[in-house]
């Protein structure tokens, strides 16, 4: 009975090595997310300054050419082709705006899909500290080993 209950405890403790190993996986990769986060937000928000200094240039463009006096028709012709040009220009940057938008919708997918690998590494991170609690005590050990039982047994059923 001594030698069984030395190998339960033997395999526990592996099992208890084993998922601090994955806990501590589980919050390194959880802090790089985080990182890339912090970083996809940077860059929505150099998106939309990006997109501000683009309609800020088209503004102060229009400005320029409504504000040139018209003397003859050889300049009424060259502002009309100016204005032709510029209207050309303008789709190209409603253009660059809109995959500007499709990329800042990209990136809040992007950061919701995190949010949610997040969210689950936190519950990991529960799990873990509620485990370090249960095994101060012996009441708590039997509780511990009735978990890891559960998960071992799941283990061999995943494995199946």
């Amino acid at each position: 009975v001594e030698m069984e209950r030395k190998k339960e405890l033997t395999g526990l403790k592996k099992t208890i090595k084993e998922l601090q190993k994955e806990v501590k996986e589980k919050q390194e990769q959880l802090e790089r997310l985080q990182v890339d986060k912090y970083k996809q937000d940077e860059l929505i928000e150099d998106l939309h300054d990006e997109i501000n200094e683009l309609k800020n240039e088209e503004y102060e463009e229009i400005q320029r050419i409504c504000s040139v006096e018209v003397s003859n028709k050889e300049d009424t012709s060259a502002l009309k082709r100016q204005v032709k040009m510029l209207q050309k220009e303008r789709k190209g940057h409603l253009g660059e705006v809109n995959s500007l938008f499709n990329r800042i919708d990209e990136l809040k997918r992007e950061v919701a899909e995190y949010d949610k690998e997040n969210e689950e590494l936190r519950e990991w991170n529960d799990l873990f500290r509620e485990d370090e609690g249960m095994k101060k005590t012996p009441a708590k050990k039997k509780e511990v080993a009735a978990v890891v039982q559960g998960v071992e047994g799941r283990k061999k059923k995943s494995v199946k």
